[in-house]
């Protein structure tokens, strides 16, 4: 269930409490992140590829820097606002970080445990496949300008 989804169907949330329905929010730590898988996502025309489908060989896009700290604000505020309905509702949740499920499969363990699904001895496994595989230098067209435009913010961090 993503944010706008929620926002389109607000019917959602009465049925995810008189369920008392567990819920795992899934957040991205790195908001740049988000940005260029948007971006790729624009150049290309899909999010994701299945197993075995290639990746352009020259993958590279160029951030707006002029609403790129405004942008990556806004996702901190969407998180933050979830964090917020999610403790305002009362629902038993656990947030996970993607980054750290990519480091560490093995937390997908916590999860299992949290949902009271009976324990595996892998991770699950998926036929989607990354798209971007290189730095941030190395797919960010304009690298110097998104490094100066984050320089100053909260975000400055992220940047590889």
């Amino acid at each position: 269930l993503m944010y706008k989804q929620l926002g389109a169907y607000p019917e959602i949330l009465p049925y995810l409490l008189a369920r008392r329905v567990k819920v795992v929010h899934l957040v991205r730590r790195n908001h740049l992140d988000v940005m260029l898988s948007y971006a790729v996502k624009a150049r290309i025309g899909h999010a994701h590829l299945l197993e075995g489908q290639q990746a352009p060989d020259e993958l590279r896009v160029e951030l707006d820097t002029s609403s790129l700290v405004r942008k990556m604000a806004w996702l901190q505020r969407q998180q933050d606002m979830a964090r917020t309905l999610l403790r305002l509702t009362g629902l038993s949740y656990l947030e996970t970080a993607y980054e750290d499920l990519v480091r560490d499969p093995s937390l997908y363990q916590r999860i299992g445990d949290f949902l009271s699904i009976e324990a595996r001895d892998q991770a699950p496994r998926s036929t989607l496949a990354r798209i971007r595989k290189g730095s941030h230098r190395d797919v960010i067209g304009n690298y110097d300008q998104v490094r100066s435009a984050l320089a100053n913010s909260e975000f400055a961090g992220l940047l590889e």
